[in-house]
């Protein structure tokens, strides 16, 4: 009251403390050909691997892979985070290092229409806030090409070697 004499305790209401900070963004992200030859057919498709959190202090429980065109569209719709997705979530597995995934769903690249071909990939984590998950930012991208593995065909033709006798004379 005016007099800074204690009320009359209000009754008590339930509240939740909101996680909103988001995990770092995954490093270490790397992209390599993956080529398989099975049963004389061949394929060749793009493989994006990435160093899992160390969950120290988030707890991230996913990531999600992202393809783009260029470098710096991941920075562009950094606020639409089901632009470009390709895989996720992939869940997170403890006491593992690294995670990956083979690029071989719809719309990803393929031999040997996209042979020479740049494609850019980025990783975002996941945790498990109280709330609701947080996002982190793309991690830096990551880039990828197919690459034609075919050698050209055997060279064709004949070698012929003459070989001359020396005449000698004798006095």
């Amino acid at each position: 009251d005016l007099l800074g004499r204690d009320g009359f305790v209000s009754q008590g209401t339930l509240a939740i403390a909101c996680d909103r900070l988001p995990p770092d963004a995954p490093e270490g992200v790397t992209v390599e050909n993956h080529y398989t030859f099975n049963a004389g057919v061949s394929n060749q498709v793009l493989k994006v691997t990435w160093r899992q959190a160390p969950n120290t202090s988030d707890v991230v429980t996913a990531y999600y892979v992202y393809r783009w065109t260029n470098a710096t569209d991941s920075t562009k719709y950094a606020l639409l985070p089901a632009t470009n997705r390709i895989a996720g979530p992939i869940p997170h597995v403890a006491n593992q290092t690294y995670a990956s995934i083979i690029d071989n769903g719809p719309g990803s690249p393929k031999a040997p229409a996209d042979y020479n071909k740049t494609y850019w990939y980025t990783v975002r984590a996941v945790d498990m806030g109280a709330c609701t998950n947080n996002l982190s930012p793309n991690s830096s991208p990551a880039f990828g090409v197919l690459r034609d593995r075919v050698a050209p065909d055997a060279p064709t033709g004949d070698i012929t070697i003459l070989c001359c006798r020396p005449l000698g004379r004798s006095d």
